[in-house]
């Protein structure tokens, strides 16, 4: 995957005016309220549904913290691997070290003995429950979680600091369909793999950008909005065509993220190459890229997505007191290739 950050101020005021309010999957209300349960029991406080049974009590905290933004980035990285996968799938265990440009923070996924595998689902929904709960309960540090279900333990997300590291700002440019070997890292996907997926090797790139004006937004705000909008994508097959709009809108949070593959120049695509699933979710995690690379950089924020150097979809993230952003001008501004 690899951004593409040169973009006119121009341009991003138009990108900002790129989506109409339109039928948008409807992300039910979450199943559980925003109040933390007690005694350090984490209840589930997301906008998509996460079965009641499922729960996350936290294992134990240190005062040791955490590099927040390597915490953030490297939990992203392997949310976005494992929503590449099939929803019902497993993983074993799983060490998830930190990426070269961030030598920080390690991951360490356990089964509970006897068991060698965790679904995927549990550990989308864990992930998705533990972040927003390290930004509620300002709990950045190392520390461990189990994830329980019917109130039973079957696996624990460990977080450590990595002696003496510290952690830098991400590149500007990375490559699509990395994977963990890529980086000189473990797969995850070594005990469970599936066949190699029909757009392992798309190149998905993106050009973001804030406009003058824009309001800041806050960071945890952002990362929430970004987790769920994995959490929401995990559940359908990754090599399905992005057929409608997505919408997040995180409970308790003061932002909204959408993505669209049906409007826009060429929208939505009659001919390959089309917009996948699996496509948002790489655009997803080079958003993330995007916005690590400058703190400045969390404001209002206009997003195209590339497939191959073809423009396939579009998206923003804005404060929810911003009205849903008109089409008419949709990135008039920028050099978008429909063919």
């Amino acid at each position: 995957m690899r951004i593409s950050s040169s973009i006119t101020p121009v341009a991003a005021i138009s990108f900002l005016r790129i989506l109409k309010s339109a039928s948008a999957i409807a992300i039910p209300e979450p199943v559980n309220n925003n109040a933390l349960t007690p005694s350090h029991v984490l209840a589930s406080p997301l906008g998509i549904p996460i079965d009641p049974r499922f729960t996350v009590v936290e294992g134990y905290s240190t005062v040791v913290p955490l590099d927040q933004t390597s915490c953030l980035k490297i939990s992203l990285d392997y949310v976005s691997e494992l929503a590449l996968r099939d929803w019902t799938s497993t993983v074993p265990r799983t060490m998830w070290p930190s990426a070269p440009q961030y030598h920080a923070v390690t991951i360490i996924i356990s089964p509970e003995a006897p068991s060698t595998q965790i679904p995927v689902s549990y550990l989308i929904w864990g992930f998705n429950v533990v972040i927003q709960n390290m930004f509620f309960l300002h709990r950045f540090f190392v520390s461990s979680w189990d994830l329980r279900w019917k109130d039973r333990k079957v696996a624990s997300i460990y977080f450590r600091q990595l002696v003496g590291s510290r952690g830098s700002a991400p590149p500007a440019i990375m490559k699509s369909g990395r994977s963990a070997e890529d980086n000189g890292l473990p797969s995850i996907l070594n005990q469970t793999s599936k066949p190699e997926a029909l757009h392992e090797t798309e190149d998905v790139t993106i050009a973001a950008a804030t406009s003058p004006g824009s309001q800041i937004l806050n960071e945890g705000d952002v990362w929430i909005a970004l987790f769920q909008a994995m959490q929401a994508m995990a559940f359908l097959s990754a090599e399905t065509r992005f057929m409608a709009d997505l919408r997040i809108v995180p409970e308790a949070t003061n932002v909204k993220l959408s993505i669209t593959g049906q409007r826009g120049p060429g929208l939505p695509r009659q001919s390959p190459p089309f917009l996948y699933y699996s496509t948002v979710i790489r655009a997803i995690r080079l958003v993330a890229d995007w916005l690590t690379s400058d703190p400045g950089k969390f404001r209002d924020l206009a997003i195209a997505i590339f497939s191959n150097g073809v423009f396939v979809g579009a998206g923003y993230i804005e404060h929810t007191s911003m009205p849903d952003p008109p089409l008419e001008h949709l990135l008039s501004n920028m050099s978008i290739s429909t063919s």
